[in-house]
């Protein structure tokens, strides 16, 4: 369609629901799909007269995850939202209403602007990956315990556990710490595979989250 009688380049829109105010607006479906478009324009106009646009830190690294912890969560055209907002994941009031508050939570909890090297550079991560992102449940980790603490089972796993695969008729444990991999042994059944890797999570303290095991009633070799 033309976005006016007297255009001459052809354009194609789209009906949208803005995932600020959840009023529907009409946009181009291209500029929503490069994210140049994200909403009604109800967010946008706030901007020049909010308080926190006075600090000079909108082209910063910590002001730029600020802005995307808010997309992907409430922002349903955002690629990763099926990821967060999809699975109910929420930021707090305290966070998403004023990026001063999680400035300053951030400075006081490890965050760095001068990261030393790619694999050490920090991220921010949610201790509990099905919980929400707020200060009780945050931390600026670097880009390792970020990846150790993904909720992801990859497809090809089988056993419906974290570092367990069939291996024969016995099932083999394994867990990535640090750029190695350690060898856990095999076991008999995939519950005893997956609390022989809890235990080396608890003991060695590391990042990774613990798998839930099913009860013992319902083990199968």
């Amino acid at each position: 369609m033309y976005p006016t009688e007297k255009s001459k380049n052809k354009t194609h829109y789209g009906l949208f629901e803005c995932p600020y105010c959840k009023k529907h607006f009409k946009a181009i479906i291209s500029n929503v799909k490069k994210g140049d478009t994200r909403s009604c324009g109800c967010y946008i106009k706030t901007l020049p007269i909010h308080p926190n646009y006075k600090h000079g830190l909108t082209k910063s690294k910590i002001y730029k995850t600020w802005r995307s912890l808010s997309d992907r969560c409430y922002n349903k055209n955002n690629p990763n939202y099926k990821n967060y907002g999809g699975r109910g994941i929420t930021v707090c009031d305290e966070w998403r209403n004023d990026f001063m508050n999680f400035y300053d939570w951030s400075i006081a909890n490890g965050y760095t602007a001068t990261p030393k090297g790619i694999r050490n550079s920090i991220q921010i991560d949610r201790i509990e990956n099905d919980g929400n992102y707020e200060p009780s449940n945050c931390r600026w980790a670097t880009c390792i315990i970020n990846s150790q603490n993904t909720r992801l089972i990859m497809p090809t796993n089988k056993s419906g556990y974290r570092g367990v695969r069939k291996y024969r008729r016995r099932w083999r444990v394994v867990i990535g710490m640090n750029r190695k991999y350690y060898e856990l042994g095999t076991y008999s059944t995939a519950e005893e595979a997956a609390q022989a890797y809890n235990n080396f999570v608890i003991k060695n303290k590391t990042h990774h989250p613990l798998n839930i095991i099913k009860s013992k009633d319902t083990w199968k070799s």
